[in-house]
This record gives structure tokens, C-alpha cells and sequence, in this order.
């Protein structure tokens, strides 16, 4: 489809799953450039595919463009929370310690 080559040649990935087919904002890697561990890609698949889930269980779609955020080691958001604002749409992770 026409969306699909544009995503494509914006540099745009996708993740084939068992349940969904999902975009994701990763450019495609090249062997110059590495952005992420195999462990976070894996954890990053991961999370879109449960967002995914979550967004047909609830009915609310997150648009996030260079907003994501990720850990570097296991347990840094143990401590994270979100401030949500239903009136503006805004959802911000909060790290308080």
C-alpha cells in the first residue's frame, strides 16, 4: 500500500507478530550505525506489541514522535508513574526516586 512505502522510505520499520502488525519509529539499522542492545530492541518489541493490546482493549491510542524514552539498565522505572491530562491528551512519565 502507498502508506507503507512512505513509512518505508522514511526510514520506518515494521513488526510482524502472531496477533498484529505494528510500525515502529526505529530506523532501519545499518552497519555503521547501532541504537540499541538486542536486549532493549527485544524489550522495545515487546511493549509495542502489549501497547497494542492495550490500546483495543481500552481505546486509547498513544501518537508519539521521538517521545519514547529507554531505560538503560533493568529496574531504572521501577519507581515511574505517569501524569495524564484527559483533557489535553498529555501523558508524561514522571522518575521521582
Amino acid at each position: 500500500p502507498r502508506g507503507a512505502m512512505i513509512q518505508e522510505a522514511l526510514g520506518f520499520g515494521w513488526v510482524k507478530r502472531d496477533d498484529a502488525v505494528v510500525a515502529t519509529t526505529r530506523p532501519k539499522e545499518t552497519t555503521m550505525t547501532s541504537l540499541t542492545t538486542a536486549a532493549t530492541e527485544a524489550n522495545y518489541d515487546r511493549f509495542v506489541a502489549e501497547l497494542t493490546q492495550l490500546t483495543r482493549k481500552y481505546g486509547v491510542a498513544i501518537k508519539s514522535v521521538g517521545g519514547v524514552i529507554l531505560a538503560n539498565s533493568a529496574g531504572e522505572f521501577c519507581n515511574v508513574t505517569y501524569d495524564a491530562d484527559f483533557a489535553s491528551g498529555d501523558l508524561y512519565p514522571r522518575f521521582d526516586d
